[in-house]
């Protein structure tokens, strides 16, 4: 699911840290956070990022929960600017995401994608067959509430309709 990269953006991919927990000071961080401004800077610049990604962060719609505001509006309105959001340690995971895709188990996807594959185009007579598949791969993988906006990503990745995808967030978020 990684989208073309240029050999300058691979060199960035590989110096990056995306697991901001593994950045320990303040040097690290400056670093990171300046490979993370050119190489999205870069992806945009290009128009690299695939459409449902980008909207995943910049169109409310997209959001499930979101009480009408995007991902990209909550971020900026603590960021402040969009230099401060992309150099913003907590960007990092929507940055992996545009460049990898969504940050799930290979074959929970691999699974996933082919129940989705099976219905051909999905409609909406699929999506109750979908979520019990979300919801059971959920609970194979001791997913949490705090996953479905993973699995959200990789129904957008797979599905395509963002109504569809809403469904199977609702069905992960609601696993026990």
């Amino acid at each position: 699911m990684q989208i073309d990269l240029t050999d300058e953006e691979k060199t960035w991919v590989a110096e990056i840290q995306f697991d901001q927990s593994k950045v320990h000071d303040h040097e690290h961080w400056k670093q990171n956070s300046e490979i993370a401004y050119d190489l999205i800077r870069s992806l945009l610049e290009r128009r690299a990022i695939p459409a449902h990604r980008l909207k995943y962060f910049i169109d409310p719609y997209f959001n499930p929960g979101g009480r009408g505001k995007s991902r990209k509006d909550r971020f900026l309105e603590n960021a402040g600017s969009y230099e401060d959001m992309y150099r913003h340690n907590h960007f990092l995971a929507y940055l992996r995401y545009f460049i990898l895709g969504p940050d799930l188990p290979p074959s929970l996807m691999e699974a996933f994608g082919k129940a989705v594959k099976a219905c051909g185009p999905v409609t909406s007579g699929d999506v109750d067959p979908l979520r019990k598949k979300a919801r059971a791969l959920a609970r194979q993988y001791a997913l949490n509430t705090a996953d479905a906006d993973r699995f959200y990503q990789l129904a957008l990745e797979t599905m395509g309709a963002s109504s569809y995808a809403e469904a199977i967030y609702r069905a992960v978020k609601d696993v026990r």
